[in-house]
């Protein structure tokens, strides 16, 4: 999960959308 680079799950939303589709939630 790329957001682990970043440490904060809200990124993953505009990352990895696809992957992290609920990291937000």
């Amino acid at each position: 999960m790329t957001t682990a680079n970043f440490g904060d799950h809200n990124w993953g939303m505009v990352v990895d959308v696809d992957k992290c589709i609920g990291c937000n939630a």
